[in-house]
């Protein structure tokens, strides 16, 4: 080995001694316990508690970070707000032809013998610098000296030269020598020397300061025992050590993001392309990625550098402590970073890689906060995403109707990971494209009720089996401009109890577009299908929100199909007798009338209402939709209200003596059935009977009126007025038949088959208390006993027929007749005579 450029162990020019002198072992380690230089008099021998395989899958770069004492230098570092400015420490790197030697100083610091315990350290309690195990300066020193780095290293601090070495035995050893006066005197010469002649900006001072010289050339036992030359650093070596270190290199600004949290630095965000992929502790490096291994402890690729201000590593220094810590210090750093920087778009691209799980959003899922969730929502609905709709791929695959859903919402589909979407989703910034349906049903304008029949049965019996069902009573209903939405209906429970109803449902025409309904179908069918359907919705809904809170509900939900096919019961049982007519021949009087039923027993009861519009509390009784909140007093004569029980085969039923001059209404619904739906009519007006001196003179002829009416004593005769007054016993009356015979009822196909009658002389009595015929007891009538109508009448000798035996008449089709008998004729049921007419039909009389 050429001399020339050797040094002895306090770094002086070699004079030429034995510089295998450290192998000494005067005063050997073990005597005593050294915890301090000044138990060493002279020189110590300290074997290390490693042996020289420690750490076997260690490279040099990696142990940059354990070998360096609390310093940040770049190669001069200067401490931060003194002035004139006091340099704390430096690193040199001496070289020839690109090989050389690296001083590292550190200044007023001194290495204690504990030091070289593992474990031992003084950096326990100081939470502003990496590495707290105790191992770092040992685990540095094994892999630096062992092959294939094969550097010397040698330390001077607290007036001792440190050499270190490996024994015969393999083990590592350190020679502590304590340096004479005039040896310090020399080394400290000699420093200011080289501070003269270079860029050095202080003297190291071997007593005051700590002093680490790796790469002097030397000879020195290997890992195995055996001597062998020891080798110089390489500038490319140099290079690639003060990658470990942030602060060794200017990165441009901009590239080295601060994170703050409450104005406390809380980490960098690395984005120089040099040092992505890194993670650093303090400055330090603690693992670089390579392109077969992550730097993150979860082995996913790390788009970013991250540097943590705060933080504990693993004795191995690789990592930080834990997966989740070092998840969460990212986040932080993420968190901590002003919206001024604009990477969000960065933080975005991230969640949202379809092809890579990156490292960086680890633990987004669970830890991300409100404000940076906000910021992403904020960046996905700018502008720039106008009109996208965001989705994970869960809700679409649980959603058959997502598709539809999303074009009916006007927007385009967008999907995020499922992790990206949980973020958003936990701080209730986005939602699903079902909700967002029901979102803007719910704040839909309200729609008003189109005056058609079909729209007002529909809202009507919607609204009435809501109040006959007890598991919806006091839902109230609101149809609403919904648009395109495809949602029917929806229960909005806060803040008012309220079904919500597509306005469609109240064209006939979308209903069945909307049911799939045949082209050909009766109005009262899909009347029928339409209410049907939105019961049976809104019981759902209802019953699968409140079924875990009532025992009640959980048994309702289990008879469900049974509720439904009672109320489609009610709703056919309406449908069917719904076309009633009110008919108002003659003053005072209305009659009502109502289909025959197929499939009824004729003597099912019905109650029949009549109510006025005057009367404050019948107009209320329109509103009323079920049978038992829809019932008035009953009374006879004149009285505002007016209640009959009638067997539904009657098919109508007729009310006298009702104050003239005013307007009435019916309500039908079932006797038997308190939930039954009341059936409306229109408003029918009712004439008030003209006074007897009103009345036209007798000497007036019938075709002077022109109406078709005849007169007796004065008196207007109508078709169904009483005949009975004993003013007419002695008066001829000729009637009028100029006019044509009325035309059937709608409800009649037939013209008149067939005629019934009743006394119209009898004094009027209540409805529900009124006697029947002797031919109305009969349960069929022989067909002999039937009237037939004969030719027209030119006159008729009203003194010739009996007063007591005018009758009024109907037929099965409603219509009506008044049928007079001879003063000679007995009636029908004591006396049967047959005659023939002119046409030579045989009549009953």
């Amino acid at each position: 080995m050429d001399q020339e450029h050797l040094v002895d162990d306090d770094g002086l020019p070699y004079s030429g001694e034995d510089i295998l002198s450290c192998t000494s072992d005067d005063d050997p380690y073990g005597a005593e316990e050294l915890d301090t230089l000044r138990s060493i008099k002279h020189s110590r021998e300290i074997e290390l508690s490693i042996t020289a395989n420690y750490t076997t899958d260690w490279k040099p770069r990696e142990t940059r970070s354990s070998n360096r004492r609390n310093t940040e230098i770049v190669y001069k570092v200067f401490k931060f707000g003194v002035e004139p400015k006091l340099c704390c420490g430096y690193i040199r790197f001496k070289a020839r032809d690109g090989m050389g030697t690296i001083e590292i100083t550190n200044r007023r610091a001194t290495l204690q013998p504990c030091h070289l315990n593992l474990g031992g350290s003084s950096k326990v309690e100081d939470k502003t610098q990496a590495g707290e195990h105790g191992d770092g300066l040992k685990v540095a020193l094994i892999v630096m000296t062992r092959s294939p780095q094969n550097y010397r290293i040698r330390c001077q601090s607290g007036g001792f030269s440190w050499n270190f070495n490996f024994t015969k035995k393999r083990n590592m050893v350190a020679r502590l020598t304590r340096m004479t006066p005039k040896k310090i005197e020399d080394v400290t010469r000699h420093a200011a020397q080289q501070v003269s002649n270079s860029l050095l900006p202080l003297a190291a001072d071997p007593k005051r300061d700590v002093q680490f010289v790796i790469g002097e050339r030397s000879r020195r036992r290997n890992e195995k025992g055996k001597l062998r030359d020891c080798a110089q650093v390489s500038r490319e070596d140099f290079d690639k050590w003060t990658m470990a270190a942030l602060f060794l290199h200017d990165i441009p600004s901009g590239n080295l993001v601060v994170s703050k949290k409450d104005e406390i630095q809380i980490g960098h965000l690395v984005l120089d392309p040099r040092f992505r992929g890194n993670i650093y502790l303090k400055g330090l490096l603690l693992q670089e990625s390579t392109p077969d291994q992550s730097a993150s402890m979860s082995g996913k690729e790390l788009k970013f550098g991250y540097n943590f201000v705060s933080g504990r590593t693993n004795r191995d220094r690789q990592v930080m402590s834990s997966a989740r810590e070092e998840s969460q210090a990212m986040l932080h750093i993420w968190q901590g970073i002003p919206n001024a920087h604009n990477l969000i778009e960065e933080l975005n691209s991230m969640l949202n890689s379809p092809d890579i799980e990156y490292a960086d959003v680890t633990a987004a899922k669970n830890y991300m906060n409100l404000e940076t969730a906000g910021r992403l929502k904020a960046y996905l609905f700018s502008e720039k995403f106008n009109g996208k709709w965001y989705y994970c791929s869960e809700e679409k695959a649980q959603n058959p109707r997502f598709d539809d859903i999303i074009r009916k919402l006007g927007r385009e589909s967008s999907e995020l990971k499922k992790p990206y979407w949980s973020i958003l989703r936990r701080h209730n910034l986005i939602w699903t494209a079902e909700e967002e349906e029901k979102r803007r049903f719910l704040e839909a304008k309200p729609a008003k009720i189109p005056q058609t029949s079909f729209a007002r049965c529909v809202e009507r019996l919607f609204r009435s089996c809501i109040q006959a069902c007890p598991h919806l009573d006091g839902i109230s209903v609101q149809f609403v401009q919904a648009g395109p939405l495809d949602l029917q209906l929806f229960y909005s429970k806060k803040p008012d109890h309220k079904f919500k109803v597509h306005e469609r449902w109240l064209s006939q025409e979308a209903a069945i577009q909307s049911l799939g309904l045949l082209a050909v179908i009766a109005d009262y069918d899909v009347v029928l299908h339409t209410v049907k359907t939105l019961f049976s919705d809104g019981l759902d809904q209802v019953l699968s929100q409140e079924l875990k809170r009532s025992p009640d509900l959980q048994r309702a939900w289990g008879k469900r199909h049974e509720i439904c096919r009672n109320m489609e019961q009610r709703l056919l049982n309406f449908l069917r007798m719904d076309k009633i007519r009110v008919e108002t021949t003659s003053p005072g009087s209305l009659e009502v009338l109502w289909p025959s039923v197929q499939g009824w027993p004729d003597d099912t009861p019905i109650t029949v209402q009549v109510h006025s519009t005057d009367h404050h509390h019948c107009a209320e009784l329109k509103e009323h939709l079920l049978a038992d909140d829809g019932t008035s007093g009953t009374g006879s004569g004149i009285q505002p209200c007016r209640v009959a029980t009638v067997p539904i085969g009657r098919v109508s039923h007729r009310e006298d003596n009702l104050e003239g001059g005013q307007e009435y209404f019916i309500i039908i619904n079932s006797a038997s059935d308190p939930l039954s739906f009341n059936i409306v009519s229109e408003d029918c007006y009712i004439e008030t009977p003209e006074p007897r001196n009103s009345r036209p003179s007798s000497s007036a002829r019938p075709e002077d009126d022109g109406d078709g009416s005849a007169y007796l004593n004065g008196e207007e005769l109508r078709p169904d007025a009483s005949l009975g007054s004993k003013d007419a016993t002695d008066i001829d009356m000729d009637m009028s038949v100029d006019e044509p015979t009325p035309p059937p009822a709608p409800f009649s196909d037939p013209p008149i088959p067939e005629l019934v009658g009743r006394n119209t002389t009898d004094p009027p009595r209540a409805a529900s208390q009124r006697t029947l015929w002797p031919w109305e007891r009969q349960s069929q009538l022989d067909t002999d006993e039937l009237f037939s109508v004969g030719a027209k009448l030119t006159s008729l000798n009203i003194l010739a027929m009996d007063q007591d035996r005018w009758f009024e008449a109907t037929n099965g089709n409603q219509v009506k007749a008044v049928i007079g008998f001879p003063k000679e004729q007995p009636l029908p049921e004591c006396q049967r005579k047959r005659r023939r007419t002119d046409n030579g039909d045989d009549v009953d009389l």
